[in-house]
């Protein structure tokens, strides 16, 4: 069974020496590195030597401008738990502080991506969907374009009908062509039904 990834959004002091010092600290494996390019991510991934089942990946992403860490497979709890005691990741509440009280259009765009990155995929959560609702009605177009990147991160079923309502009524082509890519991707990676 094919479990989400859980991925923690690192804040700019939690710098890429001060990962790979926490992973050399921690002594964990090294499975895998990706160099990365201006379209592809540069990544580490990790496992930690009592948890081979847990795999951590250290993700630079130019997709998003973001550096989070994801853990996928089994028995994360402990592994998440460390991270977030040694390295400063945001949490829910900053996430619905900033996407409610941004200042303009490029930082609610740029807190609609984080917002989405951090999201569980099988963990629907009501108060932030609805501010990713809003931000789908906001009147800056980039706003409404980040909105659909946010749904593929998260791939909450409940944005189906914001992203059908994006593709066909938005104003904008760019918006409707973004929330078009989106559904079908969404439907045909996670929301096939049986």
């Amino acid at each position: 069974m094919f479990v989400s990834p859980i991925r923690l959004v690192l804040k700019d002091e939690a710098s890429r020496g001060k990962v790979t010092n926490f992973v050399w600290k921690k002594g964990w494996t090294l499975h895998d590195f990706k160099p990365g390019s201006d379209q592809e991510p540069y990544e580490y991934i990790w496992y930690p030597r009592d948890r081979k089942k847990t795999f951590i990946h250290y993700v630079e992403d130019p997709w998003v401008g973001a550096r989070y860490i994801a853990l996928m497979g089994e028995d994360r709890e402990p592994v998440i738990e460390q991270i977030r005691a040694a390295l400063p990741t945001y949490g829910r509440e900053e996430f619905l502080l900033h996407l409610k009280e941004a200042k303009s259009p490029e930082e609610l765009a740029r807190w609609v991506d984080l917002a989405g990155v951090a999201a569980v995929p099988d963990t629907f959560d009501p108060e932030v969907f609805a501010r990713f609702q809003a931000a789908a009605h906001h009147p800056d177009p980039n706003v409404r374009a980040e909105v659909t990147r946010a749904a593929v991160f998260a791939a909450w079923r409940e944005f189906k009908g914001l992203l059908e309502e994006l593709r066909t009524q938005d104003s904008e082509e760019e918006v409707r062509r973004r929330a078009d890519i989106a559904l079908q991707a969404l439907m045909r990676n996670n929301w096939q039904e049986g």
